[in-house]
């Protein structure tokens, strides 16, 4: 009796011990496949130039800290021109520019390369506050957009830019890119003209 009593518990202990060594061999591979997944997995990391900063991004959402150093990279690049640089700044904003608003990116530098070759002047944009909304995915920038035209022809003034932005691709891209005053802008550039073509009768004395 004893030893039928045993035999039972050997047989439970040695049922219990199988199916532990099963669960420990499926697990025991499924680390296996995980870690060879990892190994192969290529991590591609994409650097944004210009971040100084911490930053986080949380689905198609960024913090603030992230659109301030993507917008003073933007603004260097889209209203720090010469007559000299204006191809090679479009070309670095396009890069980060969403595809729906290449066009109008594209249009914006064919203009500006127009002016500065024209007008012979650079320009040069200081900020003095920007209005973040990380819900939005916009910003505002308000600063002074300093030009320089001829050999003594220097021009400041008040501008405000809205950029809107647009997580694609798990990058941020431009979406959107205009000031909110476009009117001084045309009495700018009516100046400019003016002063322009005063210069020119001058030398023609």
């Amino acid at each position: 009796m004893e030893h039928s009593y045993v035999l039972l518990n050997l047989k439970k202990i040695t049922k219990q011990r199988n199916i532990v060594l099963v669960i420990a061999a499926a697990l025991l591979g499924a680390n296996l496949l995980l870690s060879g997944s990892l190994a192969l997995m290529q991590r591609e990391i994409v650097m944004v130039p210009g971040i100084l900063q911490e930053y986080r991004i949380k689905g198609s959402k960024v913090s603030s800290s992230y659109l301030e150093e993507m917008t003073h990279m933007f603004l260097a690049n889209l209203l720090d021109l010469t007559p000299d640089n204006v191809s090679y700044k479009k070309e670095l904003v396009l890069k980060y520019t969403l595809a729906g608003s290449t066009k109008v990116i594209n249009d914006y530098f064919a203009e500006a390369q127009i002016q500065h070759e024209r007008f012979q002047f650079s320009t040069y944009f200081s900020a003095k506050h920007l209005e973040i909304s990380p819900e939005k995915m916009e910003v505002v920038a308000k600063g002074i957009l300093s030009s320089r035209f001829g050999r003594s022809g220097n021009e400041e003034k008040e501008v405000e830019y809205r950029l809107i932005y647009e997580m694609n691709g798990g990058i941020l891209r431009l979406k959107s890119f205009a000031m909110l005053r476009p009117d001084e802008e045309k009495k700018a550039l009516e100046k400019l003209k003016q002063e322009k073509a005063k210069a020119t009768n001058g030398e023609g004395r």
